[in-house]
């Protein structure tokens, strides 16, 4: 039974617990050691009555660590029973992650009589994984009938957690190369990384306090009341790119991302700004910029030559191509087949010559821009059967099958002729020259573009050469490629071929693809639009 005297004190007590329980760590930490505990005077029966009403978890635990009571809400916060605590070393309860931590800040509340002494502990709760716990602990020798060491404590996880993250997140925000920066919504520094020391050449302490406008040309001020006018309303600015000033006066060419920053109700309480240093890109794209326009205008003066050595370049071959004829067909007199053999050689090469000649006068037209079309309706099938006559006797030499397929009725199409038979040559010449047997086919058919819906001609020539290998189908298209079968067998061109047929189909408002897989031949496509 409890005395009239002890009732009212421990009423006090009551009192004093019940408005700590949302209390300060030092308001709860002066509750366990001010004059409250003190008037329980030895009674340890009133503590525990007090205790087990608490939802404050609550523990007696003698000198030599056993546990002598733990009222229902220690219990619970620790995933047991009362029965499974008491009795037992409060070590062996908690299941401390670093227990000589923990022992030592058992001994040091020994130690320190009256004293509280607050820790923070991982402990692994029964329900699994580990949770953070903070103790107050007062060793009560100053009361004779408890003479324990009494221990307060309550589950910190979320904050342990939170400053965790915060901690990490600062972490990263310090080792960033980016220049980080805090400020408010009206503009003043919070925080200022190491990043933005380098960038800027002031210290956190010389920028923390004052205007952002510390880093800004008076002629871009208007920049900043732009985005922290977006910001306020909750938008973000994501790579703004401008110029900010050092502390030693000298420009910066930056990237600027602009964020805002919330508080837990989403309100945007301010921002946070990163900027990166790209007056070296800058200087580099200039760089580059600059060596481009001179790669251009020394393309552009290499293609107006040779555009314009066109005739003086043609006109010496075709001399020789005609005396050399004139020669051929005898009628300056007999010749000795020596003779004869020796002046179709240099027949043949003079027409090389010519053919790579005009390969190379075509390309720098078309790059110069100067090639000349002359789009008018043109009948396919009178396109297609010039180009079948004309190289159709080569295929029959080498013992290969040629096969036009046309459709029925007459096709009309609006485009240049010239460039029309010039890229169906190139295209199907290669297939003759590569395929070694079987044969060569021209197929044309009507069709649609699945982009655009418009009609459109479509030319094929398909053959059974040795195909292409997916490592070279990639450059196909290339100037200057070539792709032979061996060192053995050196197909003579200039491998302008198919990158001129390529631009030309461009300029018609065409495309070429092409399909290839080894052994089992090649098909090259010509997309021109009907009309």
């Amino acid at each position: 039974m409890v005395k009239k005297g002890t009732q009212n004190k421990t009423t006090i007590l009551r009192t004093q617990r019940r408005g700590a329980r949302a209390g300060t760590r030092g308001e709860r930490s002066a509750l366990l050691a001010g004059p409250a505990v003190e008037d329980i005077n030895g009674d340890e029966a009133s503590f525990r009555s007090l205790a087990d009403e608490s939802g404050e978890p609550l523990a007696l635990v003698e000198h030599d660590t056993t546990v002598r009571y733990a009222n229902a809400a220690a219990a619970s916060l620790l995933g047991l029973s009362v029965a499974e605590i008491a009795g037992k070393s409060i070590f062996e309860a908690l299941r401390y992650e670093d227990a000589d931590r923990a022992s030592a800040f058992f001994q040091e509340a020994l130690a320190h009589p009256g004293q509280p002494v607050t820790t923070e502990f991982l402990f692994r709760h029964r329900g699994g994984g580990l949770r953070a716990l903070e103790i107050v602990a007062v060793n009560r020798l100053d009361a004779p009938g408890m003479r324990a060491v009494v221990m307060s404590c309550r589950d910190v996880t979320e904050r342990a957690q939170s400053q965790e993250a915060r901690a990490r997140l600062a972490a990263i925000v310090e080792s960033s190369d980016d220049a980080i920066i805090g400020q408010t919504l009206d503009g003043i520094i919070t925080s200022w990384n190491r990043a933005a020391e380098r960038l800027y050449g002031y210290s956190a302490e010389e920028a923390i306090g004052n205007p952002i406008t510390l880093t800004v040309p008076p002629d871009r001020i208007g920049e900043i009341n732009d985005y922290r006018s977006r910001v306020r309303k909750g938008e973000r600015v994501d790579h703004i790119e401008t110029v900010r000033v050092r502390k030693d006066g000298a420009l910066l060419d930056v990237s600027i991302t602009v964020s805002p920053i919330r508080d837990d109700s989403g309100n945007t309480i301010g921002l946070s700004k990163s900027a990166r240093d790209i007056t070296e890109r800058r200087r580099f794209e200039a760089e580059l910029w600059r060596k481009n326009i001179e790669l251009e205008i020394a393309n552009r003066a290499k293609d107006d030559f040779l555009a314009s050595m066109s005739h003086e370049l043609r006109t010496p071959l075709n001399s020789i191509i005609g005396f050399t004829g004139t020669l051929l067909m005898k009628l300056p007199g007999q010749l000795t087949d020596a003779q004869e053999r020796q002046l179709q050689l240099i027949q043949l090469s003079a027409r090389h010559l010519l053919s790579l000649i005009n390969d190379l006068l075509d390309l720098a037209r078309v790059r110069s821009g100067k090639a000349d079309l002359q789009l008018e309706p043109v009948l396919v099938h009178a396109a297609v059967e010039e180009v079948a006559a004309t190289l159709q006797p080569g295929a029959e030499a080498k013992g290969l099958t040629f096969e036009v397929s046309l459709p029925p009725g007459s096709v009309e199409i609006r485009t240049d002729r010239r460039s029309l038979t010039q890229i169906l040559i190139n295209l199907t010449s290669n297939a003759i020259r590569f395929t070694e047997a079987g044969g060569v086919r021209i197929r044309v058919e009507r069709s649609t573009d699945g982009s655009t819906g418009r009609p459109e001609i479509v030319f094929r020539v398909e053959d059974t050469g040795p195909g292409i290998s997916p490592e070279k189908r990639p450059r196909l298209f290339g100037a200057f490629e070539q792709f032979h079968r061996g060192p053995e067998e050196m197909h003579a061109g200039s491998g302008l071929g198919l990158h001129l047929s390529q631009r030309i189909a461009g300029l018609l408002g065409g495309r070429i693809e092409a399909e290839s897989e080894p052994g089992n031949g090649s098909v090259f496509t010509l997309f021109l639009p009907e009309r």
